[in-house]
């Protein structure tokens, strides 16, 4: 599990490319690539912390170059996540990324920060499941994808809790 934490704030788990890849679910891959102009068989990812040849933070665009800045970047300054870096809240890269995902990963940071990435990564992954049949979802999804669950409020809820770190 501890392959799901985000070194720049998102729970893998509950990443729409990770949940994509776990699922098996073309049609949305798809759509992802057509939006990222890449084959769909790339939109696939393990987690950042563990990243395989292909993934989507390893960099295995066709044209070779990087898909993760976030990644790379952080590789280049040795951290292994954002909060250790001194300019996180000037970070361009960062901040546009933080804002798809409702201003949650200064938050993620600073609570993985605070209280570990194994203490993290679980009250992430009990955070991040359908209340109705217990499967894993993603960020972004609406209804679940197992049972149809509407998944509207566990999102709000999810989002106000980790706002409230």
């Amino acid at each position: 599990m501890s392959k799901l934490a985000g070194r720049c704030g998102i729970y893998c788990g509950a990443c729409v490319i990770h949940r994509i890849f776990k699922d098996k679910d073309l049609e949305r891959a798809k759509i992802v690539a057509e939006r990222f102009n890449c084959p769909p068989d790339l939109v696939k990812c393990n987690g950042c912390q563990n990243p395989e040849l292909g993934d989507w933070s390893f960099g295995n665009n066709p044209d070779g170059s990087e898909r993760c800045e976030i990644q790379k970047c952080l590789d280049s300054k040795g951290y292994d996540f954002c909060y250790q870096c001194p300019i996180l809240t000037e970070c361009d890269l960062l901040r546009e990324l933080n804002g798809r995902y409702e201003g949650v990963l200064y938050h993620n940071l600073k609570r993985l920060k605070e209280i570990g990435k194994e203490a993290w990564l679980e009250e992430q992954e009990s955070m991040w499941k359908c209340p109705e049949c217990g499967s894993p979802i993603d960020f972004f999804v609406e209804n679940c994808r197992k049972c149809g669950a509407d998944l509207r409020e566990t999102r709000k809820r999810n989002i106000g809790r980790i706002r409230s770190f």
